[in-house]
């Protein structure tokens, strides 16, 4: 199993560099995984494009990414909050491509009703400092407060999220197309054949937690939550994630 590609996907205006050390933690116990992180188009690498406005597109151009690499298929996709909804997409229509699926905190329409995704009481903020914010350092901060809840190497991490955003912006139009698309996003009528694995933290203060839980027993997919973390369950405890990943995977047949 561990010799499987593994994609890793990002959300809302991330970038493959927001990973940080949890793509050196999954190697420790993954050691033979072949691991790429894709940026989604109008993030990273890829942050001239206009992003979509659809998943499905956004899908898509992630897709054709990485088919251009030559990845050894089935691939594995493990996901956080958007990022799950471009795995979804892509495991529902290209079922023979995904071997199994791990989505972080994340909600959908049509699964979930409107109150149960992000959180109304930020809406103030997501507008104000990340839609239509006056400098890095406030944007930077105020997403490091919505979706963490490291308390150290806050201040390194606030540096290293600024020197991203000074070499691959994201632009206010990018950002604000990516919120159309993941609030259009509607769930697949069917789950996906693969295997699926929910994580929730349950302090998360972006995304509503009972989101997953609702997720979980709509399709009846197994669900691990942390007490603790923000929303960017990796950055918050990569060896939590990765822990129960690999007790999942050891019960799986493949």
């Amino acid at each position: 199993m561990n010799s499987i590609t593994w994609i890793f996907l990002r959300g809302l205006s991330r970038e493959h560099r927001h990973w940080g050390d949890f793509i050196s933690v999954f190697k420790q116990y993954f050691p033979e995984a072949n691991i790429m992180t894709p940026d989604l188009p109008g993030n990273g690498i890829h942050n001239r494009i206009t992003s979509p406005s659809t998943i499905t597109e956004i899908m898509e151009f992630v897709r054709n990414d990485v088919k251009i690499q030559s990845v050894q298929q089935p691939i594995n996709i493990l996901a956080l909050s958007m990022g799950a909804m471009v795995a979804l997409e892509w495991m529902k229509r290209y079922p023979n491509e995904c071997r199994s699926g791990v989505l972080i905190n994340t909600s959908i329409k049509g699964i979930n009703p409107f109150k149960q995704r992000l959180r109304p009481e930020n809406y103030g903020r997501i507008i104000k400092d990340i839609l239509l914010y006056r400098d890095l350092i406030s944007k930077e901060q105020c997403i490091l407060q919505l979706t963490s809840n490291h308390t150290e190497h806050q201040q390194q991490i606030i540096d290293n999220w600024i020197g991203y955003a000074q070499s691959n912006p994201v632009s206010r139009l990018n950002i604000f197309r990516q919120l159309i698309a993941a609030s259009r996003y509607r769930a697949p009528e069917q789950k996906p054949e693969q295997p699926l694995l929910l994580l929730r933290s349950l302090s998360d203060h972006l995304v509503n937690s009972e989101s997953s839980l609702v997720i979980s027993k709509h399709w009846h997919l197994p669900l691990f939550t942390h007490a603790e973390a923000g929303h960017d369950l990796p950055l918050d405890d990569a060896n939590w994630v990765c822990s129960q990943l690999k007790s999942w995977l050891d019960e799986q047949i493949f």
